[in-house]
């Protein structure tokens, strides 16, 4: 018959189902056709598609059964995949027709079971079929879950036609079929769980072994300067010590004391890092003046190691916009670590470029180079190479991991390279340069203490402090410089002895029992004691950024972190009793505290 151009309305006789008569069914080749289905599924489920479109063929008296997937496209309109296909069409297996114009997209949409005639007279992706298609019944195929596409039968002669039985029966194969399939899904994604348990299992283990060799690597690090400030320190009260070995004993615990106070503001900085407070103060600064400052101060170290330090500086406008003192602390812990790891004799290079948009600092070392397979892994938080107890290096490994983060929030990168184990690192930082309109006169000053600590004569100063040890320390800091120190342990104390007396400044410690700093600074400027106004500073080991606004708001003139040193201190005060430029210096100068 000669298939002339034709409407949907002319190739669909779905209505024609109702008035066919009913086609004999044989119970048993049914019975046969679903055993065969069957045993198809147990020995060999990836052939049960085939096993269906066989069955139907023989049950419909078919020339072609297929099954078409439904497969969705980026575009929104996706396309019927034949999946399966038995009998005189077979070849086309793998093929697909439009899901927007296709008898199966007809069928889905009126999610009913569709006859055609001639379909290749309308559906032109149907029409160079070979043989060509007389007369085609689609089913929906549906899962537990969802529609997966269609089932269908077509005939190739005009002597074949199919009725509501061959509707019953592939209704029956499809189900019996579906039902298979979402077995095999079950299965599948029972697999999928139980492998992401056991990814997840051993991610956990993996964990709990990175946490124990954390907590171990944290325990020595820490108990190791406190070991030697315990020691020293019992020397020094048994009084017995000469004046070499008790310089020795001042000189170990003050750098003991301060490796550990490092450590500490490490794992403060991941801490921060973890939860996204680091915060960073936005201002242009010189990266030149800023890397050549650090060196300044890294030389030393490097020499007592044995090592060289080589410089090149380019020209040109190295400024970037970022906070001063964070851009410090990843160079220093990059140099540091190049540092750490290069053996007597080496060298530590440190080349410092500008192009039209970036500014570029490359840390090179001869050292032990990194190992290809922990290269990935070097910026990780708590990673080290080496974390058993015969490691060579000591450390928490948090340097390079706060140095990235600190760079990658400037909008920069960091990366690493080495050959390998032996054949040391390179370290490249990239930064954007800042706009140049940038305003010069915005960049933060960097500031040095100076040697030369300011007299503190006739200034009175009042520490507040529950903690015994804290308060003797710091008196005894101001003390050397000439100040006039009184101590209280309370804050009712501390309000009295304001009552009788008057003071300069007073330093009050922010977390003490029964009453706490912002308490105090709440009476004092409240009028109690009858000096509202005296110069004030926090003094607390709280030292988060919030802490420091926190203290401001409540009223006092600076905010000092614990541990400080006796150089900070006695510049604190001096600012505070009016001896220096005035409190906005000391702020620009809390970081090097």
């Amino acid at each position: 018959m000669l298939q002339t151009p034709a409407t949907l309305d002319d190739v669909v006789i779905t209505h024609e189902l109702s008035l066919r008569p009913v086609g004999f069914r044989s119970l048993e080749a049914e019975n046969e056709a679903f055993a065969r289905i069957a045993r198809v599924f147990a020995r060999s489920p990836a052939g049960l598609l085939h096993g269906l479109t066989d069955a139907a063929v023989a049950l419909c008296r078919a020339g072609t059964c297929g099954v078409s997937f439904l497969e969705p496209e980026t575009d929104g309109d996706g396309v019927f995949r034949w999946v399966a296909l038995s009998g005189a069409l077979q070849a086309y297996e793998g093929g697909s027709t439009p899901a927007h114009f296709s008898p199966c997209g007809v069928c889905l949409e009126h999610d009913a079971p569709q006859l055609f005639k001639y379909p290749g007279r309308y559906f032109t992706s149907l029409r160079d079929a070979s043989p060509s298609i007389v007369e085609g019944l689609v089913l929906p195929f549906r899962g537990r879950h969802e529609t997966l596409g269609t089932l269908w039968i077509v005939s190739h002669d005009e002597s074949t036609h199919f009725t509501q039985s061959d509707v019953t029966i592939m209704s029956a194969l499809a189900d019996f079929t579906a039902a298979a399939l979402d077995v095999l899904e079950d299965e599948r994604r029972t697999r999928v769980l139980m492998e992401q348990e056991r990814e997840a299992r051993q991610e956990a283990d993996a964990a709990n072994r990175l946490k124990d060799e954390f907590l171990a690597t944290v325990s020595h690090e820490l108990r190791t300067p406190l070991n030697a400030v315990l020691g020293w320190s019992e020397l020094l009260a048994a009084g017995d010590l000469d004046p070499r070995d008790a310089h020795n004993a001042a000189t170990g615990i003050h750098n003991n004391a301060l490796r550990q106070a490092r450590l500490v503001d490490d794992l403060i900085d991941a801490s921060r890092m973890a939860t996204g407070a680091l915060e960073m103060r936005l201002l242009p600064f010189d990266v030149h003046a800023l890397a050549m400052s650090t060196l300044d101060g890294m030389r030393s170290r490097a020499a007592i190691a044995g090592l060289r330090v080589q410089t090149t500086v380019g020209a040109g406008d190295a400024r970037i916009r970022g906070d001063d003192g964070r851009w410090q602390q990843a160079l220093a812990n990059v140099i540091e670590n190049a540092i750490k790891f290069t053996p007597h004799g080496g060298l530590i290079g440190v080349d410092l470029s500008v192009d039209d948009t970036h500014v570029r600092i490359v840390i090179t070392d001869t050292g032990i180079g990194i190992a290809k397979e922990f290269l990935p892994h070097v910026f990780d938080r708590f990673s080290q190479s080496d974390t058993s107890a015969r490691r060579r290096y000591g450390g928490l490994g948090l340097g390079l991991t706060i140095a990235h983060q600190i760079v990658t929030q400037h909008g920069g990168t960091i990366a690493v390279h080495s050959d390998g184990a032996g054949r040391g690192t390179t370290f490249t930082i990239t930064q954007p340069r800042a706009a140049a309109d940038s305003q010069r006169r915005d960049a933060p000053v960097l500031v040095r203490i100076a040697e030369a600590l300011p007299r503190l004569d006739d200034i009175r100063v009042l520490v507040v402090d529950d903690d015994q040890d804290a308060r003797e320390v710091i008196t005894l800091m101001l003390v050397r410089q000439g100040a006039k120190v009184r101590t209280a342990a309370t804050v009712d104390e501390a309000v009295e002895i304001l009552s009788a007396d008057a003071f300069d400044v007073m330093l009050g410690d922010i977390a003490m029992p029964s009453e706490d700093g912002y308490s105090l600074i709440g009476r004092v400027r409240g009028g109690e004691g009858g000096h509202r106004g005296v110069a004030a500073a926090a003094l607390t080991a709280r030292a988060s950024s919030a802490d420091q606004a926190k203290s401001l708001a409540k009223g006092f003139d600076l905010h000092l972190c614990k541990p400080i040193s006796a150089n900070a201190l006695v510049w604190s005060v001096a600012a505070l009793a009016g001896r220096r430029e005035g409190i906005a210096e000391r702020r620009r100068m809390q970081k090097f505290g």
